[in-house]
């Protein structure tokens, strides 16, 4: 699988960690995933380490990501949650992701290059997190 999960501070904190190439299936099939993880509070933020993975997604299946994303994920507050990414692609597609998704998703969502950046914006010590 290309992607491994983390829940940490008591269910509060979901961490997902992307490697390889990533395909719109596998894509939907973490997220479905995630919104199952025994013990994650339905309001915990979200870290997403995509650093070492690489989209083949386009700009076709953004809509349909974030569908699948809104009926995954239900709760009163929209929670934080950071994606990390390095190349340059990855970082366009999913900043038009985080544009066009703006109050749409059950997310607030923000694109990141930097770890400590996306660190801080869902507030957890960089130094602190348990990588599966």
């Amino acid at each position: 699988m290309p992607y491994q999960f983390a829940v940490l501070e008591e269910g509060e904190l979901l961490l997902v960690v992307f490697e390889g190439e990533i395909t719109p299936e596998q894509e939907g099939e973490a997220l479905l995933a995630s919104a199952e993880l025994p013990g994650l509070s339905k309001q915990a933020r979200v870290l997403v380490d995509r650093r070492a993975a690489r989209l083949t997604s386009g700009p076709e299946d953004v809509r349909p990501h974030m569908d699948l994303a809104r009926g995954a994920f239900t709760g009163s507050e929209r929670p934080r949650m950071a994606v990390i990414v390095s190349g340059d692609y990855d970082f366009g597609m999913l900043r038009m992701l985080e544009l066009s998704s703006e109050g749409q998703l059950p997310h607030d969502l923000k694109i990141f290059r930097n770890l400590d950046e996306a660190c801080d914006w869902v507030d957890v010590d960089p130094e602190r997190i348990a990588w599966p």
